[in-house]
């Protein structure tokens, strides 16, 4: 039977046949886009948390279609421009700015972890975490030479993939 799939983008929906996995993957940055929209309720001592709600209404509706759920873990985040800041070191010797570690990394994204390890605790999904490939002990920013991020938080499709392969396989 169609699954109906829903594109939250612009909101589309669309029959898709024979789906049995869906794998979630996008910047899990929670922190800074609630401290924006949910100002006024902090007048109010209230503050829902937009991320787990929107999260656990989105594995609802995916396990009401029988689907496997697996969620990629954040990408560690850089923080700053990987191919420019290595191509100023390359050409004019400019040191590079500090690279994360994986204790970084852990810290910074320890509230989402911690909302998706009780996910997974629940056996509603499947956690993936890239944090050991990536920053073990600290990030890396490049693989044969070539940086593996296409900005300071997004990975760079070619390398990276090379780099990842078992991991996601």
């Amino acid at each position: 039977q169609p699954v109906k799939i829903i594109d939250a983008g612009p909101v589309k929906t669309v029959d898709v046949l024979y789906i049995k996995k869906v794998i979630l993957v996008f910047r899990w940055n929670y922190p800074e886009a609630e401290k924006q929209l949910f100002r006024d309720f902090e007048q109010n001592n209230e503050k829902p948390n937009l991320f787990e709600l929107g999260l656990n209404r989105t594995i609802d509706f995916l396990k009401n279609q029988q689907l496997n759920i697996t969620i990629v873990e954040n990408i560690p985040e850089i923080g700053w421009d990987v191919p420019s800041k290595m191509l100023n070191k390359e050409r004019f010797g400019l040191s590079l700015p500090p690279i994360p570690s994986l204790k970084d990394t852990k810290i910074a994204n320890s509230e989402i972890n911690e909302i998706l390890t009780e996910l997974e605790s629940k056996r509603l999904v499947e956690i993936v975490s890239l944090n050991d490939v990536l920053c073990a002990p600290s990030c890396r920013i490049e693989y044969q030479g070539r940086p593996i991020y296409r900005d300071g938080h997004h990975l760079a499709a070619k390398n990276a993939t090379v780099l990842l392969k078992d991991t996601l396989a």
